[in-house]
């Protein structure tokens, strides 16, 4: 398991965020429409052949656990092997709407993580951001 920060997060940041149970000052702020109360984002790539149904849902039972961050998930590459460069070269087309992703949003704080075979895939999402 693996993660990581984009270039326009603080790693200091992250690692008190994470290991805070504490709820944002103000609760209401998007609870009402459903969307996240924080300007946090969880990128979360799955290990060797997690499906896209699979990280969906583990995307939605997190968002259930944690409304306060918004969630995304990508799948392995189907039709990778389990090898770090077989995963980053069939995951190119998710590893570029991440990298713009983190790049169209500079005041948005990122964490991207990655399971198993997954962590290649997303420290190179963090490499590139």
């Amino acid at each position: 398991f693996s993660v990581s920060c984009s270039r326009n997060s603080n790693a200091a940041a992250m690692a008190e965020q994470l290991n805070s149970s504490e709820i944002p000052a103000d609760p209401s702020a998007g609870a009402q429409d459903g969307s996240p109360l924080t300007n946090e984002k969880v990128i979360f790539v799955g290990g060797y052949k997690a499906t896209q149904d699979e990280v969906n849902r583990w995307a939605a039972a997190a968002r259930a656990k944690d409304p306060t961050r918004e969630y995304e998930g990508y799948e392995y590459p189907p039709k990778a092997s389990s090898s770090d460069s077989s995963a980053v070269a069939g995951a190119a087309a998710n590893i570029k709407k991440a990298v713009a992703d983190i790049d169209n949003h500079p005041d948005k704080f990122f964490i991207i993580a990655g399971h198993s075979s997954g962590a290649a895939i997303s420290n190179r999402i963090a490499e590139l951001a």
